[in-house]
């Protein structure tokens, strides 16, 4: 039977498309005179993010950039300037993107009523997470766990850590009581580590990369070919299950329940 659901943060519960972490690495590097396109910033999204400007400056296109503009490739004292700046940038900006995504609110009433304990990992920075804190808990999403990188020595995602120290916290000690929700490719392999169920969410995902607006101004078919995209995507990458949004999660876990009652 499921007891705990670990959540991701952005693009997953909160800040639909993801658009907060996104937005700061672009501003972050344009003060650089360096422009990213959409798909160089997202294309390791769910990592730390100290980690993730790291995968960036060493794309080659981002390289050859830093090359054409400075004379040099970047140096780790280039990374860790970006970062300061991406993390000011965050932190001035961060409270605009906390509005809950479609469906959280039922998946909380839900997970109330069958006593069901609230975990959480995240890319970012525990400094970040506190700015979130009292944004989301006033309407009512008070996480029983909430998990950082650098509460588990920087061990960020696709490592298990985050998920395994979650568990302890709730003391869950059975892999197969959990499922990781999540937006990213990385969240899926970070359950894949920790060996629960992984659920990932195509809807304001950072995968799909869209705001609210953007999305729900497609047209049907636009929006079922998106849906149908990110589906191959996630599955392509082990998830367990893919769901359009997360008012399909209660749904989900009702089913998986009854599974493990059919097979004791």
């Amino acid at each position: 039977m499921i007891k705990g659901v670990i959540f991701d943060w952005a693009g997953t519960t909160i800040d639909y498309g993801s658009q907060a972490p996104v937005t700061a690495f672009r501003k972050a590097f344009a003060a650089a005179d360096i422009i990213l396109t959409n798909a160089e910033i997202r294309q390791d999204m769910g990592i730390a993010k100290r980690d993730h400007i790291h995968k960036i400056f060493n794309q080659l296109e981002v390289q050859r950039n830093w090359q054409n503009r400075y004379g040099r490739l970047p140096l780790e004292s280039d990374e860790f300037s970006v970062y300061q700046d991406f993390q000011e940038l965050l932190a001035k900006s961060i409270t605009e993107f906390t509005a809950f995504k479609p469906g959280l609110r039922s998946c909380l009433k839900y997970f109330r009523e069958s006593e069901i304990q609230v975990g959480t990992t995240t890319g970012y920075t525990r400094e970040t997470i506190e700015q979130i804190l009292p944004h989301v808990a006033k309407h009512g999403y008070v996480p029983d766990a909430i998990v950082c990188p650098e509460d588990v020595n920087g061990h960020g995602r696709p490592a298990p850590d985050m998920i395994e120290r979650n568990m302890a916290l709730l003391k869950l000690s059975d892999p197969k009581t959990l499922i990781k929700v999540g937006d990213t490719i990385m969240d899926v392999a970070e359950g894949q580590a920790a060996g629960v169920t992984t659920v990932a969410v195509i809807e304001g995902s950072s995968l799909m990369g869209l705001s609210k607006i953007e999305f729900e101004s497609s047209s049907e078919h636009q929006k079922e070919s998106l849906r149908q995209n990110l589906r191959e995507q996630f599955n392509a990458a082990g998830a367990n299950y893919v769901i359009n949004n997360l008012y399909e999660l209660p749904m989900l876990i009702d089913v998986l329940d009854k599974q493990e009652v059919l097979t004791n």
